[in-house]
């Protein structure tokens, strides 16, 4: 039994698009106006035996399809990420009209791409967070040493304070003794 369109990995799309490039020209030029012309949105191994529907001719890129998904089978799950680079080459979106007319390999790689893309999209993100928080973390080094100086500053006029006051009250107190030895005098 063929795995479904949404359980279909890229290891199998892989296969597939590395078997309908090693092919010759014309296959190719057949599965790059596979594109355009809209598929029968049958799934990518055909129909549930595995084998094309019997009102379709089958055709090449079909067979490298069905393989693809018999190799799957005895092979496992796998996940790895491989399209060949011709494929991958234009990573701009479709329109939902396009969508709709495409099979399910056709979905497979638009999907692969919109991935590829929101990577990219992640990689920018992360590197614009790291621009900034190395910047925030700049400036709070810079405020933590403002502050250390500026702590210093209060903590020397804080002592400063204090001897200063303790010098006031010692003139005040003198300034009583004053007082009273002159009107003690005067008497």
């Amino acid at each position: 039994m063929c795995p479904s369109d949404r359980t279909l990995t890229l290891a199998t799309i892989a296969a597939a698009a590395e078997q309908l490039t090693s092919s010759s020209p014309n296959v190719r030029k057949r599965a790059a106006r596979r594109s355009i012309s809209a598929g029968s949105g049958s799934t990518a191994c055909g129909s549930e035996g595995g084998s094309p529907p019997a009102d379709k001719k089958p055709r090449s890129d079909s067979h490298a399809l069905q393989s693809a998904c018999q190799h799957e089978q005895h092979e496992g799950q796998q996940h790895t990420r491989a399209f060949p680079a011709e494929m991958l080459v234009d990573l701009a979106g479709s329109t939902s009209a396009e969508v709709r007319r495409m099979n399910d390999d056709e979905r497979a790689l638009v999907h692969y791409k919109r991935r590829l893309r929101n990577r990219e999209s992640a990689k920018r993100s992360r590197a614009r967070r790291q621009a900034t928080l190395g910047d925030i973390q700049a400036e709070l080094e810079d405020l933590r040493q403002v502050t250390a100086s500026l702590v210093d500053r209060c903590l020397h006029f804080a002592r400063r304070n204090e001897s200063q006051n303790l010098e006031l009250d010692t003139l005040r107190k003198e300034k009583q003794l004053l007082e009273s030895l002159l009107r003690g005098g005067s008497r």
